[in-house]
């Protein structure tokens, strides 16, 4: 949370919309993707072949 907020309240840089609505956005998505712990959460990633078909089926293609 420290982090969050000592990061918005750095100065920005010019044509930068600071919105309150924009923070409530991106606390409300901090707290769906940390299951409500508002803790970090490190994801590792190493899916085999299979399971990545599984979980993103519309990812998978030619390119």
């Amino acid at each position: 949370m420290r982090a969050i907020r000592d990061e918005w309240d750095r100065p920005q840089s010019a044509g930068t919309v600071i919105d309150d609505r924009r923070l409530a956005y991106l606390l409300a998505t901090v707290f769906h993707e940390t299951g409500g712990t508002m803790q970090r959460v490190i994801e590792k990633l190493n899916y085999s072949a299979a399971r990545l078909a599984q979980v993103w089926p519309s990812r998978q293609g030619d390119d």
